[in-house]
């Protein structure tokens, strides 16, 4: 089992331990992207728990665009991919799909 979280609303100053699940490792991406005033907005973000007796860890693209809030793990021969799309969003849609395109 792999529970996958959007809207996480989790940000730095959140430690892992208040939302960790004995058993599991946590794994997550908070948003940080900021506004037009450079003020960081409202914090989503993205989580997968992974139970903590399996092989996993985070797998970074290699044109890693924090713009998206998309988290990949890899778990044993699998990619498994949290998003989240936010209703209006900062970025074209095609621009999401061709990054989740170029990941894949």
């Amino acid at each position: 089992m792999l529970p996958i979280v959007t809207e996480t609303h989790l940000v730095a100053k959140h430690a892992d331990k208040i939302v960790s699940v004995p058993g599991y490792t946590l794994y997550r991406r908070d948003r940080s992207t900021r506004n037009a005033s450079g003020q960081l907005t409202k914090g989503e973000g993205v989580a997968v728990y992974v139970r903590s007796s399996l092989q996993s860890a985070v797998w970074k693209y290699s044109y890693d665009d924090t713009t998206f809030e998309l988290l990949w793990v890899r778990c044993g021969g699998m990619f498994i991919g949290s998003l989240y799309n936010p209703p209006k969003p900062q970025y074209q849609p095609q621009a999401l799909v061709s990054y989740v395109d170029g990941c894949v």
